[in-house]
């Protein structure tokens, strides 16, 4: 086993058998940082998982609220029978609380706050960091919920993430410099121009919604609201009509 695929272990498994025992992802991102010149390594490319394998993670998790009851305190939660009713076994949580998702992200959340260049070439972060965000906002809400992202983490440590995920999602979505970003997301959504080059913020929203549209599930509802909400807040009265078109073709075509 090399040195990296070994950090790689240490961040990316929790199991039964030593997740008491595991190094907290600060810990692995101080030792790499500390030792940047000898160890050689890139911990966005040789730590970390792949995009595609952290959205398999997260596609294995209960896509529902904590608690039904949060529905009360959030107009936007659909009733209950709406609910997946998904069901996990084997739930395994290290000494801090955090479930493999929650080591991934957090780490990855960690760097990218730090290197907000490289947030903005790694947009798709932003969604496991509102996913992440979403599973500690509802624990905050009602602490006794049952989470498989995180199980008796200090109320500090979920509002710490909270604030990170606030702070880097404002950050992201506010950076867009093209003005007629609108219509050309519209256009690659509806695919009435499948050859427009999207730069990584349009992309990004693109990619969510259709993500969204694929998976159909309340935490993809969420997620999407905490992106659209604040893009949408500005725009004219054509890229408004047009996002509405949108949203009625992808009702009818079952999105």
């Amino acid at each position: 086993m090399t040195f990296k695929h070994a950090l790689r272990r240490l961040l990316f498994r929790v199991l039964e058998y030593f997740a008491y025992y595991s190094c907290s992802p600060g810990d692995i991102l101080r030792l790499v940082s500390e030792n940047q010149s000898t160890l050689n390594v890139d911990i966005l490319c040789d730590i970390l998982p792949s995009s595609d394998e952290i959205d398999e993670i997260l596609q294995n998790l209960p896509p529902d609220p904590a608690d039904s009851s949060l529905a009360v305190l959030d107009p936007y939660l659909p009733p209950l029978s709406f609910y997946s009713n998904f069901t996990v076994t084997g739930r395994f949580y290290d000494s801090w609380g955090y479930s493999t998702y929650a080591r991934v992200v957090y780490a990855l959340l960690q760097i990218l706050c730090e290197d907000r260049q490289a947030a903005k070439h790694n947009f798709w972060a932003l969604r496991h960091f509102l996913a992440l965000s979403l599973y500690a906002e509802d624990l905050l809400q009602i602490s006794t919920a049952v989470s498989s992202v995180f199980e008796h983490t200090p109320e500090n440590t979920l509002r710490g993430i909270v604030t990170k995920v606030h702070q880097i999602t404002t950050y992201l979505l506010t950076s867009p410099t093209d003005s007629g970003f609108h219509l050309k997301i519209i256009a690659a959504i509806s695919g009435d121009k499948l050859d427009v080059l999207l730069d990584p913020f349009s992309g990004f929203i693109a990619d969510l919604v259709t993500k969204s549209k694929r998976h159909d599930n309340v935490r993809e509802s969420r997620i999407l609201r905490r992106v659209l909400q604040p893009i949408l807040s500005n725009v004219s009265r054509e890229e408004a009509d047009q996002w509405m078109v949108l949203a009625k073709q992808l009702e009818t075509t079952g999105g």
